[in-house]
């Protein structure tokens, strides 16, 4: 019976030993939001000090993008212009800008990292890219402000979003410390005017994620963008067309 578990043992392991090993090492490189674990994130910043000034106050990643808290304090145009030339690497000129949010995960995370760098602060602001523009609320990129998912750090009278979109039409991340115990965090109107910091992203890594050419494609960075490589009999800019099913098609 011994010997027989034994040989049982021999046989299987070298087969499942691959899977665990991978398993593992799925769970070492990620958490389950995506994001990448301390150990990581901490070589992931060093990667980021390759594309950002030495005059940044703050410098992060998440995501496959770097994250640069300026120095200067600038209107909110001016943030505008000097984030797009902030980052100084030569194939990614231009590709630079104001931090826009995709989602609640990239907006929860700058959450923390600014909570924890203010932590003694009782009230902090930064320009970001969003400014009201044709009766909206709108990131530079065109797309609407989802304030269920990036709110605004204050809820204004009659349960208004911002009620100032003329007089203050251009969006800053705000941090505010009314008490020892209550912190509000969130996007806030400003005159454009008025002087702040800046908040700057740039894009270094297309393919973080690797999720841009489907499961038939490889994504390979190619300066401020990215191309896909295909897999055989597969086709297309993100590897999502079949050359088998077009030829049968014909034929």
């Amino acid at each position: 019976m011994k010997f027989g578990l034994l040989l049982f043992l021999l046989f299987i392991l070298p087969i499942i030993s691959p899977i665990i090993a991978d398993e593992l090492f799925q769970q070492i490189l990620f958490n389950n939001d995506g994001t990448l674990p301390k150990f990581r994130q901490k070589a992931s910043n060093n990667y980021c000090r390759d594309f950002g000034p030495t005059s940044s106050v703050l410098l992060f990643a998440h995501r496959g993008s770097c994250y640069s808290l300026t120095n200067q304090l600038v209107t909110w145009s001016q943030a505008d212009n000097l984030c797009q030339n902030h980052f100084h690497v030569d194939t990614n000129k231009n590709q630079g800008g104001l931090a826009l949010f995709d989602d609640a995960i990239e907006f929860d995370y700058v959450r923390q990292i600014i909570g924890v760098f203010n932590r003694s602060a009782t009230e902090f602001g930064a320009y970001i890219g969003f400014s009201y523009r044709n009766q909206s609320w709108l990131w530079l990129n065109g797309r609407h402000v989802n304030f269920s998912e990036t709110p605004p750090s204050v809820i204004a009278p009659n349960n208004l979003i911002f009620p100032y979109q003329q007089q203050k039409p251009c969006g800053k991340l705000e941090l505010l410390r009314p008490n020892e115990t209550t912190v509000l965090f969130g996007l806030m109107q400003q005159e454009c005017t008025k002087t702040e910091r800046a908040l700057c992203k740039i894009k270094v890594d297309h393919c973080f994620e690797n999720d841009q050419c489907g499961i038939h494609g490889v994504c390979n960075n190619d300066g401020p963008t990215f191309h896909c490589e295909c897999e055989f009999l597969y086709d297309g800019i993100y590897c999502d067309k079949c050359i088998y099913l077009l030829i049968n098609f014909f034929f």
